[in-house]
């Protein structure tokens, strides 16, 4: 168990178990406008994380604590905002990634981290990337055997699933 070739290739950290902080649910919310706001996250009706946020001129600061490795790090952020006009008025929000200094809609804390950064800069990926390929080797097994291309056998079996 272990050996050379064993394990999930190419599979990355998801978007889905990190901690997301929206631009647009902060706007939505009132949070960017000025103010302190605590905010929460849940998971299976527990609180997970929380962190503390206040926006004033341009700027979010984000003080939350993170332990990582036994050690905790107590953080404080500041993520610069930018605006662009909508398209039916009013102005919408944007994130400035703290590392890439790209504009963004959502920043992500995941599991191995200290900051929070675009989906990019923490080369972070989505579930449904992670599991595209997951029946590969199985559908090449089949396929041998049955003297059928891989692809074939695939597409076989999406018929038949999908009634």
């Amino acid at each position: 168990m272990g050996g050379s070739g064993s394990g999930r290739h190419g599979y990355r950290s998801t978007v889905e178990d990190s901690l997301t902080l929206s631009v647009f649910f902060l706007q939505r919310n009132g949070v960017l406008t000025g103010g302190w706001r605590n905010l929460s996250w849940w998971r299976n009706d527990e609180k997970t994380s929380e962190i503390g946020v206040q926006g004033e001129g341009g700027t979010l600061l984000l003080s939350y604590t993170k332990t990582l490795g036994g050690e905790k790090h107590s953080i404080q952020d500041m993520v610069c905002l930018e605006t662009t006009p909508a398209y039916f008025g009013g102005e919408r929000y944007w994130f400035k990634c703290p590392r890439c200094d790209k504009r963004r809609g959502k920043l992500h804390l995941p599991g191995g981290a200290l900051h929070f950064l675009c989906r990019e800069c923490h080369t972070l990926t989505y579930t449904s990337s992670n599991e595209s390929g997951k029946y590969g080797r199985l559908f090449r097994l089949i396929a041998a055997d049955s003297g059928m291309s891989p692809k074939g056998l695939r597409r076989g079996f999406k018929r038949i699933l999908s009634g």
